[in-house]
């Protein structure tokens, strides 16, 4: 099941809160100082601060490898933080002794807690706990994710099946080096670019002079006839590939402020050698894919009437001046689509979330009015999108044995399947159905546990408060993260080397905020005010939550799961 959990975590296609976390213990004890630092210098409000050190917090108390390398230091910190009568630089001192305690031992320790965690089947939630910080770690150390994803697979996954042992677990910890390695890379460009990266002192030549082998991997186009050659120090070839990628983008940046432009084109397709090794492999950048796949096969006219049907929803239910907003968001968000640049996409988006709210009350802090508007779009939807979510892969998997067993449930017969599963998986008298999801899933440990998981999150009423909450409070804090490294990017220049993490959450949280304020003026009978369907939407979300938190009995009814998982059920999912 380990290797089924990273490879989830590292895919782009995962729901959101299977995916890997955006920072591990580690880096976000780095994160804090950072923050403290630029409080220090007045460059952002302490304010800032509290989400910051609420989600370390979080981290630290989840972190069971953290807890056994810097116990005490981390009982210290919490005291320090409940008091709230810090100083800055106090506090930034109890980072720093963290990040000494745990840092050099970190990677370490979580391979040894995994080694004897992953045979113990009743520490399965305890394993991706671990196998979640442990990908984190790596992503930020520098792996890419695609370097990663490939070990797991070609390590675990490709092939006939096996039991993982130790010794294989092993080799693949020992495929990851604390140290980056020495790397070659080789990208074809175009004559005029080619001359001008030479005058700037580069490494080119014409494609005459390399072998056949470079030549044929990196050059599918006659317009290319140079080669630029660049030594990068990374953990992995892809990382490396991403490097040249990302100077080259600068130096054609460069050529932009010349009156006349200069042709810059260069090959995706980049050869990497580690040095002193004879062969090498081909890296391709790949975009940030926005799309998910679908369980559904739907042909390009039902695709059509699809879209037709929402663009109708957004064109006749709102007033003239909301409309012109949403428009206006809807086309900033899609230039996050069309440009390369992980900077511009991640700006883009969060333009269009601006253009989408009201502007704060004089004195509020703009990310703390923004976050109070979002948070209730965001979450209101989220139980259902995640039984949607784990629906939409059983159905892919097991097809006809996943819809006969969900079509025999009855309570609310005639709603789409995703409701249904949800019906079979939390209702009490379905107990059999359950039963036989699982012999169904019996060969995939993963499903396995993901349906227990379901069923022992959202059974309850007390179990359904706790899952809002923490899913509410994960999303705050990335709101806060996605709008400091915007705000890094605009005022300071600095890039953060998890952008495509916060891009592919802020686009999410977009998509389904958009989804949440379209399906509540639906509802309307006449056209609505933006401002006011979104401040609807807070109170129905704080009226949802009231519900199963004043709940005295536990048990769950049908008329609590439509609740839970039929708001906007004719969504497009």
């Amino acid at each position: 099941m380990l290797a089924q959990q990273i490879a989830e975590m590292l895919s782009p296609q995962s729901f959101e809160s299977y995916r890997v976390y955006t920072l591990c213990t580690v880096s976000r004890l780095q994160e804090a100082s950072v923050v403290i630092e630029d409080v220090q210098r007045n460059r952002i409000n302490k304010l800032a601060l509290e989400p910051v050190l609420h989600e370390l917090r979080w981290s630290l108390e989840k972190d069971p490898v953290a807890n056994g390398l810097a116990g005490s230091e981390i009982v210290s910190f919490h005291r320090l933080v409940e008091a709230g009568q810090y100083s800055l630089p106090g506090l930034l001192a109890h980072l720093i002794l963290l990040q000494k305690l745990i840092g050099e031992k970190y990677k370490d320790a979580l391979e040894a807690a995994l080694l004897e965690t992953f045979h113990d089947p009743k520490a399965r939630n305890e394993l991706r706990v671990l196998a979640g910080f442990y990908c984190s770690y790596l992503v930020n150390r520098g792996y890419s994710k695609n370097h990663i994803a490939k070990l797991v697979e070609s390590q675990f996954l490709s092939g006939p099946q096996r039991r993982v042992g130790c010794a294989s677990l092993r080799r693949f910890f020992g495929s990851f080096k604390q140290q980056p390695s020495k790397y070659k890379v080789y990208a074809a460009v175009s004559k005029e670019f080619g001359q001008f990266l030479k005058s700037l002192g580069f490494e080119v030549a014409s494609k005459v002079g390399f072998s056949a082998d470079i030549v044929q991997c990196v050059d599918g186009d006659d317009q290319f006839s140079s080669i630029v050659t660049d030594a990068f120090e990374a953990f992995d070839s892809y990382s490396a590939a991403a490097k040249q990628n990302l100077v080259l983008t600068n130096v054609r940046a460069l050529t932009f402020l010349a009156h006349e432009g200069l042709p810059c084109t260069w090959s995706q397709k980049k050869f990497v050698q580690k040095a002193r090794d004879t062969h090498g492999a081909v890296e391709e950048q790949a975009d940030i894919v926005f799309e998910r796949q679908s369980s559904r096969a739907r042909s390009s006219a039902r695709q059509v009437r699809d879209i037709k049907k929402y663009s109708l929803r957004i064109l006749q239910n709102f007033d003239r001046r909301s409309n012109e907003r949403l428009l206006a968001s809807i086309n900033t968000s899609a230039q996050a689509r069309t440009t390369p640049s992980p900077e511009n996409k991640l700006i883009s988006l969060w333009s269009a979330v601006e253009v989408l709210l009201s502007e704060p009350e004089v004195g509020v802090p703009r990310i703390v009015h923004y976050s109070k508007l979002l948070v209730p779009c965001i979450c209101l939807r989220h139980i259902r999108l995640q039984f949607a979510a784990v629906s939409d892969e059983l159905l892919v998997s097991y097809k006809r044995k996943f819809k006969d067993i969900v079509s025999r449930e009855t309570a609310i017969n005639g709603i789409d399947i995703h409701s249904r599963f949800a019906s079979v998986m939390l209702l009490p008298p379905h107990g059999e159905l359950r039963a036989d999801l699982l012999r169904m899933c019996s060969d995939n440990p993963l499903a396995c546990h993901r349906l227990y998981r379901l069923n022992s999150d959202f059974q309850s009423s007390a179990g359904i408060y706790k899952a809002l909450n923490s899913h509410e409070r994960r999303v705050e804090w990335q709101i806060h993260r996605i709008y400091r490294a915007r705000n890094n990017l605009v005022h300071a220049g600095r890039v953060l080397t998890y952008l495509d993490s916060l891009i592919m959450n802020l686009f999410e949280y977009y998509r389904t905020s958009i989804a949440t304020i379209v399906n509540r003026a639906r509802r309307e009978e006449r056209r609505s005010d933006i401002d006011q369907i979104v401040a609807e939407i807070g109170i129905a979300y704080g009226i949802f939550k009231e519900v199963f938190h004043k709940r005295k009995s536990n048990e769950l009814s049908i008329s609590d799961l439509r609740g839970l998982i039929s708001l906007d059920a004719e969504d497009a999912e």
